[in-house]
């Protein structure tokens, strides 16, 4: 003899087992990636800015070398 409950609670953990996921999501691994990328991105501007200053700073020290033609 069969149940009409036990029939039921089969039927509805089957279609639970359909519709949830195959992992739970892992908030923290993916915050800790988001924030890896954000450090990669800050990194690489300030690296940026850096190059552009010492380029800057080496036009600065150099002296202007005056052409052949204004030599006097």
């Amino acid at each position: 003899m069969t149940y009409i409950g036990s029939y039921q609670s089969i039927s509805t953990r089957i279609h639970w087992e359909e519709l949830s996921m195959a992992f739970k999501p892992n908030y923290r691994r993916d915050r800790l990636e988001r924030d890896r990328a954000a450090r990669a991105r800050s990194e690489e501007k300030q690296r940026k800015k850096e190059e552009k200053a010492a380029q800057r700073k080496a036009e600065r020290a150099t002296p202007e070398v005056p052409s052949e033609g204004e030599q006097g």
